[in-house]
């Protein structure tokens, strides 16, 4: 028989494999043993299983605007903020049970007089104005106005952090300086290019469910196609009989996404349904499923209560868009002159600061490398950055981006390189929408044909190679909504990415994020894929990475500033084709590197 203590070190050893194995699959990796023990003993004192530890971690750090990598000084503040809430519901509960007692002694006449006495509570610390302080703009943007700081101070520039390795070469063979490609920069799908702003926050509930339900048909109705499903069924007619549907996945209510509060409001071109149907999956051995999900079931709804779901359908991804080989092969000089690709993304500048040093060392990246496209996401007038949060700036927003932009646009002019700025819905000086148009520049500033514009999200092909940006963190919103079967299933990011590319679009949660403003009529004509990317660029606040999914290859270069440090940037190399149809993704190396 094992000894008492003995079991409960096991279950404790268990706890802590579950807590580092969850937060890596959001890319998060904690070596601290420290960190693990207080995560564990946060997880028993307050109840918690490890997923959910998870899920309140990611919360805190998505809205109080903190880095996701865990350290001793922000898990003090989470572990406040977790009791004060834990507190506050305990409070609330133990005063709804206080009430509910009393009121069983109360007569009629006492409750309605006791409501009449009570009255609003007044406090006197809203009165409290702070005086504001405004920091001269000499010492925002001054480099002898503060001591060294954490990113000056760095050692490790220039780290590879990731690779992905297609082509079954040596990586040091390659040869990062660009080549002088000439590179052909257009839209994959000159109609669903936004090109130019729009009016937003003018439509219709009506007009937003029409684009909704229009959103469902385009990727529905493909799938019923390649499915070869003849007649669509009912989720929410009675039937003993088994039927396959089509649907949207949703939520019963403002929580989490879970198999208990799972719906699906099933789409049929010859009817309309009116509301959602509980969905139950007690019969999938494996699901993935997030809020605005469209998929493909089997199933049957016996008493017209719930759809009882017995399989369901594989996504399937959009094709590749195909280039002749002589054409793809023109584009480049030899067969061992690859084309070169650097992809960074904002912030560009730390949080303490407004000196823009990454970008200052990024430059001095391309100017070295001399890649043959560099594309630049946003943002790049951070509204999470500290010192524009708190209005310690005195230059207007448009300024500072102008300011910042001649400065890309004078030094990348020495050289060859084309560059790709894309918007972000985090950049203060810009329309607040998604899908977001490109930016304006004033008529005074010049650019050179090499410098291209465009919008959040778009697809556009290079040469021989098409590309799929959005600057819009869409992995960690839908990995914050996300529910999956078996618990703890294998590469959490590697589902995400297929469902984009299953979905065919690159925002496909429904409701979006808070931090998204969604124009939905936009989305369904600027927001989906023509083709499946051949690579496929998602900034994210999650861990960086290089994948391939569905042949497609994925990146997340990070973020060029984390906080007070430097934090990193990707580059590509694809090689020239061989043979006809040669998917890309069999010719790329690609890297993640520390700035």
């Amino acid at each position: 028989m094992v000894p008492p203590a003995d079991q409960t070190m096991a279950k404790e050893t268990v706890l802590a494999t579950k807590l580092v194995a969850e937060f890596e699959s959001f890319g998060v990796i904690i070596d601290d043993l420290g960190i693990i023990d207080n995560l564990r003993a946060m997880c028993k004192l307050y109840s918690l299983d490890e997923s959910t530890m998870v899920d309140e971690w990611m919360a805190f750090a998505c809205s109080s605007g903190n880095d996701i990598e865990i350290t001793h000084s922000a898990l003090e503040s989470f572990e406040k903020e977790l009791s004060a809430y834990r507190l506050s519901i305990l409070a609330s509960r133990l005063d709804r049970e206080e009430h509910s007692l009393i009121d069983a002694y109360c007569t009629p006449e006492m409750k309605a007089s006791k409501r009449l006495l009570k009255t609003p509570e007044s406090d006197s610390r809203k009165l409290i104005k702070t005086p504001y302080k405004r920091t001269p703009a000499s010492q925002i943007f001054s480099p002898n106005s503060y001591s060294p700081n954490m990113y000056s101070s760095r050692g490790n520039a220039g780290e590879i952090l990731a690779t992905l390795n297609m082509c079954g070469i040596n990586d040091e063979t390659i040869n990062w300086k660009g080549h002088g490609i000439k590179t052909n920069v257009t839209a994959a799908d000159p109609d669903q290019c936004l090109d130019e702003g729009y009016r937003y926050m003018f439509q219709k509930i009506s007009e937003r469910i029409e684009a909704l339900r229009h959103q469902v048909s385009l990727v529905a109705e493909p799938l019923q196609e390649q499915h070869g499903i003849q007649e669509l069924g009912y989720v929410d007619v009675p039937s003993q009989d088994g039927t396959t549907v089509i649907g949207r996945i949703g939520c019963d209510s403002n929580g989490r996404l879970n198999a208990a509060s799972l719906v699906i409001a099933g789409y049929n071109p010859n009817r309309v349904c009116r509301s959602a149907t509980p969905l139950n999956v007690k019969e999938l051995s494996h699901f993935s499923f997030f809020p605005g999900q469209v998929v493909v079931l089997d199933g049957k709804n016996p008493s017209g209560n719930a759809f009882i779901a017995s399989k369901l359908y594989q996504g399937i991804a959009l094709p590749f868009n195909k280039i002749p080989l002589e054409k793809a092969k023109s584009y480049y000089p030899s067969d061992d002159s690859p084309m070169n690709i650097l992809v960074a993304c904002g912030p560009f500048t730390t949080a303490d600061n407004l000196l823009y040093e990454p970008l200052s060392d990024l430059l001095k990246v391309i100017l070295n490398q001399q890649p043959d496209i560099a594309i630049l996401c946003g943002p790049f007038v951070d509204a999470k950055q500290e010192l524009i949060k708190q209005g310690e700036i005195n230059i207007s927003y448009e300024d500072l981006f102008i300011k910042r932009l001649s400065e890309i646009i004078e030094n990348v002019g020495r050289i060859s390189t084309s560059v790709v700025f894309v918007p972000s819905t985090r950049d203060v000086h810009h329309d607040f929408i998604y899908p977001q148009p490109p930016f304006t520049l004033p008529s005074s500033l010049k650019t050179a044909p090499e410098i291209h514009f465009v919008s959040d999200p778009c697809t556009l092909i290079v040469n021989d190679v098409t590309i799929g940006l959005t600057s819009t963190d869409i992995l960690f919103h839908m990995g914050a909504e996300e529910t999956a079967s078996p618990p703890g299933m294998s590469d959490r990011i590697g589902r995400l990415l297929k469902h984009l590319i299953h979905q065919r679009n690159y925002y496909p949660l429904y409701p979006p994020s808070e931090e998204v403003n969604f124009d939905r009529e936009n989305f369904v004509n600027f927001g989906f894929m023509p083709v499946t990317p051949d690579i496929l660029i998602v900034p994210s606040d999650l861990r960086y990475f290089v994948k391939d999914v569905e042949k497609c290859c994925c990146v997340n270069p990070g973020r060029l500033a984390k906080g007070q440090v430097g934090g990193s940037y990707a580059r590509i190399a694809v090689l020239p084709p061989k043979v006809a149809n040669q998917p890309v993704i069999d010719r790329i190396v690609s890297q993640v590197v520390r700035i």
